[in-house]
């Protein structure tokens, strides 16, 4: 990957991929817009707020930079997941099953300005954001 694509990564990932703990050769940089996507976000069912970058945060920003060797070469870690449907964000981000009043999900558009993305033979989507993207402005809470 060339310096000129890895610096526009938030932190996490700039700093797993100059570390060598994951390799996004095979992401896609340049594509059409995505929509719509689903996302799960942690919100309460009464809650009624704006959704934040930190909605769209990966795991590695969740946990922090300390346990980036853990994940090494687990690129899912480093990626906002969104689903190609409702049904496949239900059947996969299990917290929004089981406990239905902290877990909601939002509806909206994977724009490449946002991040490149990585996807395989399903209607999931890793979604390796930029340092400075505002994901959330493209998506609202249903």
């Amino acid at each position: 990957m060339t310096l000129e694509k890895m610096v526009k990564f938030c932190p996490a990932i700039r700093n797993a991929l100059q570390k060598g703990f994951i390799d996004l050769d095979d992401a896609t940089f340049d594509f059409e817009d995505i929509t719509p996507v689903y996302r799960g976000v942690k919100m309460r069912k009464d809650e009624n707020r704006p959704l934040k970058r930190s909605d769209f945060s990966s795991q590695i920003e969740r946990f922090g930079p300390e346990r980036q060797e853990a994940f090494k070469n687990d690129r899912g870690k480093y990626s906002c997941s969104c689903f190609m449907t409702k049904e496949s964000l239900f059947r996969n981000y299990k917290s929004i099953v089981r406990e239905p009043d902290r877990f909601r999900y939002a509806k909206g558009t994977i724009r490449k300005q946002n991040g490149a993305i990585m996807t395989g033979d399903t209607d999931h989507i890793h979604w390796f954001l930029y340092d400075g993207s505002a994901p959330e402005s493209d998506f609202k809470v249903e």
